[in-house]
């Protein structure tokens, strides 16, 4: 049996509306290992954006811990869960997340940027490289809002 690269337990989150607490989840568990392909599916409201911010860090859990490759997430503070992010996952919002005042290029290049793990020449090469494997070579100098919703969505996951 291989190690989870993703554990969830008995996680709950509670959202404060007012004078009502709403529990959006109630004692989640989940083990994910590495290689598998999990769908998290269900009606609107039920969740599913809650425990993906959990499993990346983007919000905490009330109660119950995240362990993501080993990492104990709640072991981090923001800065270092921003610096974990940026390492280790990749992350393909519902609405992209692209600077609009930034070109394709650009919006590749800037979490590169913020980790500085690449010179800045490497960096460029390598958003050219990401935006050559998702068909956008010929875009990457247009602004997202220049581009399709599909090619702004490839630019993301290049990103």
């Amino acid at each position: 049996m291989s190690q989870n690269i993703i554990e969830v337990r008995n996680v709950v989150k509670n959202f404060s509306t007012g004078a009502l607490e709403v529990a959006v989840l109630n004692g989640v568990t989940l083990n994910i290992q590495p290689g598998e392909f999990v769908a998290i599916v269900g009606a609107s409201g039920n969740g599913k954006s809650t425990l993906l911010n959990m499993i990346t860090g983007i919000d905490h859990p009330s109660s119950g811990e995240v362990i993501v490759a080993g990492q104990k997430l709640s072991d981090l503070n923001e800065n270092q869960l921003a610096a974990w992010r940026g390492k280790h996952l990749g992350v393909v919002f519902q609405f992209f997340q692209l600077l609009p005042a930034l070109n394709i290029l650009q919006n590749v290049i800037l979490p590169m940027d913020f980790l500085r793990n690449l010179q800045p020449k490497q960096r460029r090469e390598r958003a050219q490289h990401l935006l050559e494997l998702v068909g956008l070579s010929d875009q990457m100098n247009k602004l997202p809002s220049q581009v399709s919703g599909g090619q702004q969505q490839r630019a993301a996951i290049a990103r």
